[in-house]
């Protein structure tokens, strides 16, 4: 099966629209998973996004990873992998790098991609 279809098939799509919505609404952290304005990493937001109930103690994929239910950590992984692959980059340096815009235009741009696949 092609990564790409698989993405679909698991509707990753759904998750990077849903955390490009958070990274937006919430604005984006680039020290603590939730900072005190209310803004967020990428990687929150991801997880956020794919299920996450409570604020992990560290912005980290393996804690993520961790703190995740099953069927929440395949749709995570799957998201980051799909976005990482887009990117060609780790995907924190990267947003940090680009800032909240561009994330939010290549997250969106990539779910539609996937999507209409």
């Amino acid at each position: 099966m092609s990564l790409l279809k698989r993405f679909k098939d698991n509707h990753v799509y759904i998750e990077l629209n849903h955390a490009a919505r958070i990274l937006q609404m919430s604005g984006m952290s680039t020290s603590i998973p939730v900072a005190p304005d209310g803004s967020v990493t990428v990687s929150f937001a991801l997880a956020k996004a794919c299920g996450l109930r409570k604020q992990p103690d560290a912005d980290c994929y393996s804690v993520y990873v961790s703190k995740l239910s099953s069927a929440c950590r395949v749709r995570f992984m799957l998201c980051w992998e799909a976005l990482e692959l887009e990117v060609e980059d780790d995907i924190v340096v990267w947003a940090e790098s680009v800032g909240l815009d561009e994330t939010v235009r290549r997250m969106r741009s990539l779910a539609k991609f996937i999507e209409l696949s």
